[in-house]
């Protein structure tokens, strides 16, 4: 095993935004099997109606679930990502979509009203975050934006099981994982459509299931259902030739949440 080197101190778009723009390319020749397999559906599940809707993708990397969202019949669809060079890729993906995709390097949604968004969904976006801080302000800012009684889902790497990888992905850290250990940096590395991985000094950040509840009870959203993700689909499983080893565990967790009304 190559010996795990940690991240650069770096903070803003020199942070994440940073190595997103760096890496869009080799980033998204992965198989993501994990990702449009079992996860995608889980925020649909989360969600639910969407047609007619307003919709936020928080964190939408190269567009391709807020297009899917487009798809489903919402009404406008909104995708904001830190790295301009994300956007740029979504743009150019599909130039017929009607998504509008915003970027936000400074990590708020300064340019969306209060109360305009009626549901909001961030897909594998606050293990990104290096700071506990920096997790609170978009939490914080997701709220602003909703409407009241909207809905934000989100979704997250079980952080239960990281260690455990998945069949698309493997996570490296820097000796023994300590669950307990937040904030700490573990390498992100992903695999292409052939199996072999694509290394890019790709880094998420360590954080427990209280810390991830926890900061949106605090951000004044109201937990409504939590889904463990996994492979427990048979289809799913034969379709994608899913080893047994990961099937035994969730690969991530889903958590949906509504903004209470503010009583009269």
């Amino acid at each position: 095993m190559k010996k795990f080197e940690q991240p650069a101190e770096q903070s803003g778009d020199e942070g994440r935004g940073a190595k997103w723009n760096e890496t869009v390319e080799s980033y998204f020749e992965a198989a993501d099997i994990t990702n449009e397999a079992i996860n995608f559906p889980a925020i649909v599940r989360g969600m639910g109606e969407v047609e007619g809707r307003t919709i936020l993708d928080y964190g939408c990397g190269n567009g391709r679930f807020a297009r899917k969202i487009e798809q489903m019949g919402a009404a406008k669809v909104i995708g904001v990502d830190k790295a301009p060079s994300m956007i740029d890729l979504a743009r150019a993906a599909d130039p017929d979509s009607r998504v509008e995709y915003q970027a936000n390097p400074d990590n708020t949604l300064s340019f969306l009203p209060d109360g305009s968004i009626d549901k909001a969904m961030a897909n594998l976006v606050f293990m990104m975050s290096p700071t506990k801080g920096e997790m609170q302000q978009a939490f914080k800012e997701i709220h602003r934006v909703l409407k009241e009684d909207g809905t934000f889902v989100y979704l997250i790497t079980h952080p239960a099981f990281i260690e455990r990888g998945a069949p698309d992905y493997r996570n490296e850290f820097d000796g023994p994982f300590n669950y307990f250990a937040e904030e700490k940096p573990y390498k992100f590395i992903l695999k292409d459509s052939k199996g072999k991985e694509i290394d890019e000094d790709f880094y998420d950040y360590h954080y427990t299931l209280a810390t991830y509840l926890n900061t949106a009870i605090q951000s004044g959203f109201s937990i409504t259902g939590v889904e463990e993700v996994a492979y427990d689909d048979p289809a799913v499983v034969k379709k994608y030739k899913i080893p047994p080893e990961f099937q035994k565990f969730p690969q991530s967790f889903m958590v949906a949440l509504k903004k209470p009304k503010v009583e009269s």
